[in-house]
This record gives structure tokens, sequence and C-alpha cells, in this order.
């Protein structure tokens, strides 16, 4: 499995970011992103995009992190984990 990885160092909104991120990379099966802190996982094209979140609490947020595994057979599973 292939696995890009990036914290975009462009500010701005973080509407759309993922469209931006998905440029960066090719032939990829999943991208671990951040930037934005908000937690999600979604597929598009194909492509697993995941954001563990922020790894702190604050007033708006609880801390998260993501948890990833491959199966034996290859499958991603995603877990969003608050904490």
């Amino acid at each position: 499995k292939r696995i890009g990885v990036i914290h975009p160092h462009w500010g701005g909104a973080s509407i759309g970011v993922e469209d931006d991120i998905a440029k960066e990379f090719h032939n990829v099966d999943m991208i671990l992103y951040g930037h934005t802190h908000d937690a999600r996982c979604e597929t598009r094209d194909g492509v697993i995009f995941v954001n563990p979140g922020q790894a702190y609490a604050d007033d708006t947020a609880k801390a998260t992190a993501g948890v990833i595994t491959i199966d034996a057979d290859g499958a991603f599973n995603v877990e969003i984990v608050s904490f």
C-alpha cells in the first residue's frame, strides 16, 4: 500500500483543502494529512483521505488521533479515537 503524508504549508480556509492536497500525490491508496484539525476519514476517487484531527483538546474540539490498520487482505481500517 502507498500512503502519502502531508501537512500543507499553505494557509487559508480548510474548505476544499483535500482537492489541493490530492494534486500533490499520484498513485497512492491513502493520504494522511493535517492542517485543518478537523478529524475525518473519507474516500474520494478511490483514495482514502484521513485527517486525525488534533492531539489536544480546546474549547471547540476534543483531542483525537487516527488509528490505521491494514488487514491481511490489504483493506484499510481507519478509526478516529477521541481522548
